[in-house]
């Protein structure tokens, strides 16, 4: 649990610092493509839940938050 939680604080952190590299940048914009994306990020807490729970998308959901929303790394 502890390295889990490790693990996506280091992974929010680290895009919450390059978030404004075109690189991100560019996978945010084609990440708002999604429908399922822009529906959820909206309420950024449910999109946490969510995506923690999906399969293959986990070291996802920092990125998504850091980038698109204004979480803070408390919540």
């Amino acid at each position: 649990m502890a390295g889990c939680w490790f693990s996506d604080q280091l992974i929010y952190r680290l895009a919450r610092r390059y978030r404004h590299n075109p690189r991100t940048i560019r996978g945010v914009v084609a990440a708002r493509k999604c429908r399922f994306f822009n529906t959820f990020i909206a309420y950024p807490m449910t999109l946490a839940l969510i995506i923690r729970f999906m399969p293959g998308v986990r070291g996802a959901d920092p990125v998504a938050l850091a980038t698109a929303t204004d979480i803070t790394p408390l919540r």
